[in-house]
């Protein structure tokens, strides 16, 4: 499962049955396809290979 949340938006990692939270994963980072082409990385300049051919 994954969210997405805004800057200064806050989320309750609490469980409704109150059993331990286990494992919890973060990402930070971009996914791109836009232009037709899937590419992710986490700095501008690795985006600029994937869209280089279409500036």
């Amino acid at each position: 499962m994954s969210v997405n949340l805004a800057k200064g938006q806050r989320i309750s990692l609490s469980k409704s049955d109150a059993s331990p939270l286990v494992r919890v994963r973060m990402g930070l980072g971009w996914q791109l396809a836009a232009i037709g082409e899937p590419a992710s990385g986490e700095t501008f300049q690795a985006l600029l290979p994937a869209i280089d051919r279409h500036l």
